[in-house]
């Protein structure tokens, strides 16, 4: 294994997802993917079945970094997903307030699991990739009606999985999590770290 003095692409454009990586000191930069999310599940769908919320996570990062590696020849590529399971269904972004509202009248003192997939990608090495699924239980408060209207309002939750934030306004809501708090957030840290060993590549850490 060696250190990696390959450019390392962060395919998302989450501010959250930086703010992990960088805070871990992880040299990077941003290219977003152009991927239509809700065309490509609804063609897995129809060709295969609905997919687990997991491996739904897992699908989407896949897409992600695939549209970024095509262009980015001996770099490596991160792509993430997040999706939000409760009783069962799976939630992605609610993208509108009426919406969020709703996710919290289902969710409100509930508890639920997120899986983050990240599926990292070597273009300088016959694109060999590594793909990785973590799941976090988390723990919701009561949320009245009028709270979650309010949560809504704010805009905070509108382009989250499952319609809050562990980082932000939505940790008021959290009772509690079991597993990795950086995954809920956005991106694993840890789990990166064993998928670029796992390429052969020690994690990049900036010197401080």
């Amino acid at each position: 294994m060696t250190q990696t003095a390959l450019a390392v692409i962060l395919a998302s454009t989450s501010p959250a997802r930086s703010r992990i990586l960088t805070n871990a000191l992880v040299p990077f930069t941003v290219s977003p993917s152009a991927v239509d999310e809700e065309g490509e599940l609804s063609q897995l769908i129809a060709k295969s079945g609905k997919p687990s919320s997991a491996e739904e996570a897992v699908f989407l990062a896949g897409l992600k970094a695939e549209a970024v590696a095509r262009d980015a020849a001996g770099a490596i590529v991160i792509g993430c997903d997040s999706v939000f399971e409760v009783d069962g269904v799976s939630y992605g972004k609610p993208y509108t307030v009426e919406e969020t509202v709703n996710r919290w009248s289902i969710m409100s003192g509930k508890t639920g699991t997120l899986h983050t997939g990240q599926v990292v990608i070597d273009t300088a090495n016959g694109n060999r990739r590594s793909a990785r699924v973590v799941s976090t239980e988390v723990t919701f408060t009561e949320v009245s009606p009028e709270e979650a209207r309010a949560y809504a309002e704010t805009g905070e939750p509108l382009q989250c999985a499952g319609a809050f934030t562990l980082d932000g306004r939505g940790s008021a809501f959290v009772a509690g999590i079991q597993g990795d708090a950086n995954a809920v957030i956005g991106i694993s840290t840890a789990a990166l770290r064993e998928q670029f060993a796992e390429l052969g590549h020690m994690l990049p850490l900036a010197a401080l």
